[in-house]
């Protein structure tokens, strides 16, 4: 796991820690993948500053090394499988809300439609990494949407029988 880990950060550009933790959403259920992200970001860093490694990545920016030497500079940073859209998760939520506000409802369904570039990109990086143990963007997006909407509004997710569905 370490290696594949190590094999992402080095070999793309920058990936969240939203998509890295999901491309091992499927081990450990105790945490989220942002936080499983953080992680393995942490761990691979470690890795790398003990090798003394040169590193040509956007992906370890906010690490100060000892031994390892960070060559990219430029922090334009922008996830090349969900686009940022994790950063938008506020704005998508108060959205959901403003359409909502006239409506009496205690249960809600989240569903996502995602760009098919977003979709190509996600297949195209399971062809180089693999996908055991990855979660798609999709599910954890809506999840994620969804949970959030929950908190703001106090209503319950209902997978079954939703009175609204987004």
């Amino acid at each position: 796991m370490l290696e594949k880990a190590k094999e992402i950060l080095l070999s793309t550009e920058y990936i969240c820690n939203h998509c890295l933790g999901r491309q091992f959403g499927k081990l450990l259920s105790s945490s989220s993948n942002r936080e499983r992200g953080e992680h393995i970001r942490y761990t691979v860093a470690l890795t790398l500053d003990i090798e003394g490694s040169e590193i040509k990545t956007k992906n370890f920016l906010d690490f100060s090394f000892r031994k390892a030497k960070v060559l990219e500079k430029d922090k334009e940073l922008c996830c090349i499988l969900c686009k940022n859209l994790f950063e938008k998760l506020y704005e998508i939520v108060d959205k959901m809300i403003e359409k909502t506000k006239f409506y009496e409802f205690e249960t809600f369904l989240v569903g996502i439609k995602l760009p098919k570039e977003l979709i190509k990109k996600e297949e195209e990086f399971w062809e180089n990494f693999g996908k055991d143990y990855a979660e798609p963007l999709k599910e954890e997006l809506s999840r994620e949407i969804g949970k959030l909407f929950a908190k703001k509004t106090f209503k319950k997710f209902d997978f079954l029988n939703p009175i609204i569905s987004f």
